[in-house]
């Protein structure tokens, strides 16, 4: 019997996005969470400032990683 991913239980459908806070980037946010909870069960975005995408949906999680240079 091999180890790995395959005897691992199914996981939910979890969608990661880089550098989501344009205006393109929160419209595909707020579409994928117009999807139902069995499509979209999670939504990550990583960007570079706070975008407060004004959204309420426990299905997002958003992180903001700092980019500017060390001074």
């Amino acid at each position: 019997m091999t180890k790995g991913r395959s005897d691992a239980p199914p996981m939910g459908k979890t969608i990661g996005m880089l550098g989501a806070s344009g205006a393109v980037g929160r419209r595909v946010v707020r579409h994928l969470l117009a999807h139902q909870p069995d499509q979209v069960e999670h939504v990550v975005t990583i960007d570079r400032r706070d975008v407060g995408y004004e959204i309420e949906d426990a299905r997002l999680t958003s992180h903001v990683v700092e980019m500017r240079s060390p001074s």
